[in-house]
């Protein structure tokens, strides 16, 4: 078994750990490890969080646990020059996270079309974790707007995804058109689906992939 710690942190007063920031930092260590030519076409295709963590964690390539006391709290899967390769995060109770400041709102502009519907134009550095973030700020804005009884709203995952993990195949700048297909559970927790478009300023063509959201309701 191969493992390895992930460079995270808290970013602005949030609680927790963000999943885009984890999937970057994963990233990170794979486009290390590997050649320069596999680094380069490194693409995340898929990821699914079971919980979310305020922890340190460590990136193993086994599902199994490095230690006792190692929770497993969800995967990624990366495509590069040698295929597939899938990794697990493990929480590393030992290791508190620091805290650094917040980068503001990734966003320039968000229309919502019907509740859980809409589209967004973005502005970031060229990052995996800016890409991700954007994504993830514009899918949690439509269900903040959802009303004032919603709480608790986080990501848990997507699939069918081709996303650049280095800086030069990212563009600054992009649109997204986010369709909901699907809402389900109780009167106080919830999950839903959602297609995904995403237009890079420097691609010829958008690709589309599904992306899972939770939330509650009080």
């Amino acid at each position: 078994m191969s493992t390895q710690p992930l460079d995270i942190f808290f970013r602005g007063k949030r609680p927790y750990i963000q999943g885009s920031l984890i999937l970057s930092a994963a990233a990170a260590l794979l486009c290390q490890a590997g050649s320069k030519d596999t680094g380069h076409d490194l693409t995340l295709i898929k990821a699914k969080f079971s919980n979310i963590t305020d922890k340190g964690l460590i990136l193993s390539d086994e599902a199994s646990a490095p230690h006792a006391d190692a929770a497993l709290i969800g995967d990624a899967s990366f495509r590069g020059g040698d295929g597939v390769k899938t990794v697990y995060f493990f929480e590393d109770k030992t290791v508190v996270p620091a805290r650094r400041d917040d980068r503001g709102s990734l966003l320039t502009n968000l229309t919502i079309t019907e509740p859980l519907n809409g589209t967004a134009s973005y502005d970031i550095l060229p990052s995996i974790d800016e890409l991700l973030g954007a994504i993830v700020e514009a899918v949690k804005a439509l269900h903040q707007a959802l009303g004032k009884t919603v709480y608790d709203v986080w990501f848990t995952g997507f699939s069918g995804a081709k996303l650049p993990t280095t800086a030069v195949d990212i563009s600054t700048t992009g649109t997204l058109t986010i369709k909901n297909m699907m809402r389900r559970g109780t009167e106080e927790q919830y999950q839903t689906l959602f297609r995904i478009e995403l237009n890079q300023d420097n691609q010829d063509a958008p690709q589309s992939f599904m992306l899972t959201f939770a939330y509650k309701t009080a």
